[in-house]
């Protein structure tokens, strides 16, 4: 009889744990520590309406968020404000939901002048589709999480931010060591990911699409707004971006007093580089991308930029620049009574997978600038190309130290 009611308790018990595989699966790093509050228990409702206030009285600790929606007013980019030693364990299905507003620029997540900060899991929904546009002004500074002055060790992992009005996330974080581990950013109006400053900012897996509704509609822009910033050591892995207008961006370079940048295993829709003559004082190193798309390949205007492109794979097709003629590495310039200075790229191995008829006018190098510009510097091997059209200069007396090769032609600088 023992023997019996011992094995229907532990059918019972078997029962239950089915029934609640799901939660340990969601929260066995919140069962796993005791010391994690429920918002709820804290009077935090998860009905849709306006919690930024209670969320921003609490005080440092680490809690628990419950599914359910989590009202957020962004308005002047204060939202919801983390606290230094604190971590915040949001379940499947917690969203902090934006606010329906017709602010110009809000924050779902504002971390300032914080340390020792974790999201686990955080979700962002945007207000893009119900966002009032009457107002003056392009709306374009709506985003999802900003980091910003004075923040020490931050780690963000498996965010999920859309519809915001403005970038997924911004970092304008000098001095600060950042992870983000596993995002995902979709349908943000500006781009994904803006670079303004940063100390050491890790950025490990992620996938970043549909970004489009105000220039420059990026995946990632690496872009300082101001002169003396820093770019100290900004790695960046393992990313994917789709249907943005061009997935990796960089610009205003030479407003960095310094910057370094290793970017590996990544793919983007496009290159672009651009506004940042002379920024000579530093380095950016782009391991094994691959590129795709139809915008723009390598795209690189005004700009004289320290750049190693290793192992690069190009399948792009049918490039499109207002009519002009394309390259699958295109230099040319903006300053056109001045002339630029164009040039700091080092490619090495790169392959381009598509035929001519997929690149319909398109050359494997185009040079679109005039006898003003000065063009150097610039050392690109092609290891693998079935293109036919290798290159295309409309002043070739400005190219001067510039070296390139592709499988049918060891130097091609004298074809045009």
């Amino acid at each position: 009889m023992k023997r019996f009611v011992a094995i229907i308790i532990v059918c019972c018990l078997i029962f239950n744990m089915i029934g609640m595989v799901d939660y340990f699966i969601l929260d066995s790093t919140v069962l796993a520590n005791e010391s994690y509050i429920n918002v709820i228990e804290l009077g935090i409702s998860n009905n849709g309406a306006d919690v930024t206030a209670k969320l921003n009285s609490l005080p440092s600790g680490n809690y628990y968020f419950p599914k359910g929606i989590y009202g957020i007013d962004g308005k002047d980019y204060q939202g919801f404000k983390p606290k230094s030693n604190s971590s915040y364990h949001f379940e499947n299905g917690a969203v902090l939901k934006v606010l329906t507003n017709g602010y110009t620029h809000y924050a779902g997540i504002l971390i300032r002048n914080c340390d020792n900060v974790t999201l686990i899991n955080p979700t962002i929904e945007g207000d893009r589709i119900t966002h009032d546009y009457t107002s003056e002004g392009t709306h374009e500074w709506g985003h999802g999480i900003i980091i910003t002055d004075g923040c020490g060790k931050i780690v963000i992992n498996n965010p999920y931010i859309y519809d915001v009005t403005g970038d997924g996330i911004d970092f304008i974080c000098e001095g600060s060591d950042v992870t983000v581990n596993n995002l995902t950013i979709k349908r943000a109006r500006r781009q994904g990911i803006s670079i303004e400053s940063a100390g050491v900012l890790n950025i490990n897996g992620g996938l970043i699409e549909d970004i489009s509704g105000t220039s420059p509609e990026a995946g990632i822009d690496i872009e300082p707004y101001k002169m003396g910033q820093h770019l100290d050591d900004v790695t960046i892995s393992n990313i994917i971006t789709r249907r943005t207008k061009q997935g990796l961006l960089f610009a205003n370079l030479h407003m960095a007093n310094n910057y370094k940048v290793s970017i590996n295993n990544s793919t983007f829709d496009g290159i672009y580089v651009c506004n940042s003559e002379g920024a000579v004082e530093g380095e950016i190193n782009i391991n094994d991308p691959i590129i795709n798309g139809s915008n723009v390949a390598l795209y690189w205007t005004n700009a004289y930029v320290n750049m190693n492109i290793r192992n690069p794979i190009f399948v792009v097709d049918n490039l499109n620049n207002d009519g002009t003629r394309e390259g699958i590495f295109r230099f040319s310039e903006q300053d056109k009574e001045n002339g630029d200075i164009i040039g700091g790229l080092t490619c090495t191995n790169a392959q381009i997978l598509n035929s001519q008829s997929e690149c319909r006018d398109t050359r494997i190098f185009n040079f679109s600038n005039s006898s003003k510009s000065t063009v150097t510097d610039i050392h690109i091997s092609v290891s693998k190309s079935n293109m036919t059209n290798t290159i295309w200069a409309t002043t070739p007396s400005s190219l001067r130290t510039v070296k390139l090769s592709e499988p049918k032609n060891i130097n091609v600088t004298i074809r045009y």
